[in-house]
């Protein structure tokens, strides 16, 4: 199963009746389970009257089922043909998930111009909800990240800004915090607005939780800006963490940090203190040996 939660639902002689990945609050939850009562026909039986007299909510549903499978290829043909049979349905999202995870992969022929259209569709649909924007960003965050080029997201990011204005509640108005972390730093390339507001959209507490000190600490460095107060919250991180996993993880971010600032010898004393503490994980052995040789080419 790809995914989690994944959600299952058969009728009682266990014929899969709908499949679904992902949890974000009870009324997304009670619309899927809605939907599923309200259309017991298995997935087989969906096929085939998809074949017989084609509707777009069926090629919707089979759809998004194949799409939780991971079934990416599939899924798009399906969404594809629910737009074709549905020109002003709820699909311009989908599709653009369904593209954005299959670019960049073998033998599939999509290209980044090709999730730019469809995200840019997506965006112009009056279907996609504001919530369907903000994962939009995400969506379009791995691409960026896969071309090495953040700046892509830009556009999104001001859409789904926009978007989210007005909500108050739930889940989107908490992702709009980050929405505005991105428009500072992606948008507007303001590099000390968005470490701000990367402190004020942190949790409650966590000045002292060593793993949001860790998170906090690697996006300053992940994104060049405000590196000497991410280096001093990751040695506090360092300080209260838990020894073995969580020290470790910790470690790591304060040696690409100190690293990045210009000590690699004192990166590489990190990265053994890493591996004294979670010995079994060879991401830190690799860093230890690249910051070593670093070292070495230094001298």
């Amino acid at each position: 199963m790809k995914g989690h939660p994944t959600f299952i639902t058969t009728n009682p002689q266990g014929d899969v009746v709908d499949w679904w990945v992902g949890y974000k609050d009870p009324a997304t939850f009670v619309a899927s389970t809605s939907a599923t009562l309200a259309d017991p026909a298995t997935l087989e039986q969906k096929f085939i009257r998809l074949a017989r007299t084609p509707s777009a909510s069926t090629a919707a549903t089979l759809g998004r089922v194949k799409a939780s499978r991971n079934q990416r290829a599939e899924a798009l043909a399906l969404y594809s043909r629910a737009l074709e049979l549905d020109p002003a349905g709820p699909y311009a999202y989908p599709i653009f998930e369904q593209v954005a995870s299959l670019q960049g992969k073998e033998a599939n022929g999509l290209t980044l111009a090709d999730v730019k259209a469809a995200a840019d569709r997506a965006l112009a649909s009056p279907a996609t909800t504001p919530g369907n924007k903000v994962d939009l960003v995400a969506g379009m965050r791995r691409v960026a990240e896969r071309e090495k080029d953040m700046l892509l997201i830009a556009p999104y990011v001001t859409a789904a800004v926009e978007a989210t204005r007005d909500v108050s509640s739930g889940w989107v108005a908490d992702a709009r915090k980050d929405l505005l972390v991105d428009e500072a730093l992606y948008v507007k390339g303001d590099g000390e607005a968005a470490a701000k507001l990367k402190r004020q959209a942190m949790p409650e507490g966590w000045l002292t939780d060593a793993g949001a000190l860790n998170e906090f600490a690697w996006w300053c460095f992940e994104n060049e800006v405000n590196l000497p107060e991410a280096e001093t919250l990751a040695r506090k991180g360092v300080e209260i963490a838990a020894a073995g996993e969580e020290k470790a993880q910790i470690l790591d971010t304060l040696a690409e940090i100190v690293h990045r600032r210009g000590d690699t010898k004192e990166a590489a004393k990190l990265m053994e203190q890493a591996v004294r503490e979670d010995p079994a994980e060879q991401h830190y052995k690799k860093q230890l040996e690249r910051f070593r040789t670093n070292v070495a080419s230094d001298m």
